[in-house]
């Protein structure tokens, strides 16, 4: 990640951007590279935790039920 957060092309076009996260504290991240002339692109949330949407993501997605979901945590599955 050093080598990306010191290439020429992301320090030029201002891409670097640092944020609050809540668990690891102050973290770098590479921000939006869509530039528009009109319009600020901008990073408005931390990247997500480790599992933070896999419930949403299993309920959504593959449609799997509660049950199903609490029985895959039972497991250590998920």
């Amino acid at each position: 990640m050093d080598e990306i957060f010191s290439d020429s092309q992301v320090l030029h076009r201002g891409m670097l951007a640092e944020m609050e996260h809540p668990v690891a504290g102050r973290v770098k991240q590479i921000g939006p590279a869509l530039k528009f002339s009109e319009t600020k692109c901008r990073l408005t949330t931390p990247p997500p935790q480790l599992g933070e949407h896999t419930e949403e993501i299993l309920k959504t997605i593959a449609g799997l039920t509660d049950a199903e979901i609490e029985a895959l945590k039972k497991a250590d599955a998920i």
